[in-house]
């Protein structure tokens, strides 16, 4: 029993001490539970919000700075559940408030390369869960990490308070594209111009087609997240090579390739009937100065901006490519995404 009136503890303590002793009470008195001391409320609640919610407070902009208010004015765990609670609904109320009439857009990041295996590793080190959603507090540890001093950082650390609350709502993912779906839309859909280097240079569209429906990203776009990828195989030689022989256009005809990845998509939605709205590099996102590379709007709600950024493991092929520095990497990505991420960021207005 938990009485929290001093007076009929001791009163109640007494009676069960006089009726039946340590047959009822060791102590001869009461147990006065203090509770948890409250610099640790915070951490308490975080971790409650990670078990319940599946994230951490400051995905909802709630950080131990903006409620050492709340901490002042409270006593018990409890009064600052209940604090915190409404502290949680003003914040959201401010946000869609400030939002209202903002197309808020999923930002989606695609990642090509030419090794299977170190997509994978690499996809997997910075996500979390089937979604593929970017782990968060993995990139805040980033920006707290005071000895990493590179200034691509210098605009998120400048919304500290926030970060994880705005990566939290633009939905920033990193998807895996294998050799095998790119190379697949290029030789199906992509331009002559960016299919003369290959060695196979056609493919058949339904092939191409039947390759994106098995992939994260097709089923991702209708939430059909319980059957994710299995574990990629080792890509060949072959298919490695002639994905480096691509790869070298990214840089001066990245908008080329980008074109034949959003045309399979196009086609793969048409062979199901899908009614979507899909834009490649030329149509500006609604309300923003920003053109995605991929825009895909399902419904009038939910635009989904596909960012593909070709990378390579570097890797020579002999007697035709140099080796070259490994641009597949955690470093690589991680900065790729958080500055695609802050372009967008900028836009909404934060």
């Amino acid at each position: 029993m938990v009485i929290t009136d001093k007076a009929s503890a001791d009163s109640i303590a007494k009676i069960a001490w006089d009726v039946g002793r340590d047959s009822i009470t060791s102590t001869g008195g009461i147990y006065k539970f203090v509770g948890i001391d409250k610099s640790n409320f915070y951490n308490v609640a975080d971790i409650t919000s990670k078990n319940i919610n599946g994230i951490n407070l400051e995905s909802f902009g709630i950080t131990k700075k903006s409620t050492e208010k709340i901490l002042k004015n409270v006593s018990t765990i409890g009064e600052y559940f209940t604090a915190l609670e409404t502290f949680s609904i003003e914040l959201s109320a401010k946000s869609d408030l400030f939002l209202k009439n903002k197309i808020i857009p999923k930002v989606w990041i695609l990642l090509p390369g030419d090794d299977a295996i170190e997509i994978d590793r690499t996809v997997k080190s910075l996500t979390q869960g089937l979604k593929n959603r970017i782990d968060i507090e993995r990139f805040i540890a980033t920006l707290d990490d005071a000895s990493n001093k590179s200034a691509y950082l210098n605009d998120w650390r400048a919304r500290r308070d926030k970060a994880a609350f705005l990566m939290r709502l633009l939905d920033v993912r990193i998807l895996p594209i294998y050799p095998n779906l790119s190379l697949a839309s290029v030789r199906a859909f992509g331009e002559n111009s960016i299919k003369t280097s290959l060695i196979k240079k056609e493919e058949r569209k339904k092939t191409a087609t039947q390759v994106i429906k098995k992939s994260s990203l097709f089923k991702l776009l209708f939430e059909d997240y319980s059957s994710s990828e299995s574990s990629p195989s080792k890509t060949t030689d072959a298919m490695a090579y002639d994905y480096l022989r691509l790869q070298k256009l990214a840089d001066s005809q990245d908008k080329l390739l980008n074109k034949a990845l959003g045309d399979a998509f196009i086609e793969t939605l048409d062979e199901e009937n899908i009614k979507a709205f899909v834009y490649i590099e030329q149509q500006q996102l609604e309300g923003f100065t920003l053109k995605p590379d991929v825009q895909i709007r399902l419904n009038q709600k939910d635009v989904i901006c596909l960012e593909p950024t070709w990378r390579s493991t570097g890797r020579e092929i002999p007697g035709e490519l140099s080796k070259k520095q490994n641009s597949l990497t955690l470093g690589h990505i991680q900065q790729y995404v958080l500055n695609k991420a802050m372009e967008y960021v900028k836009e909404l207005g934060y």
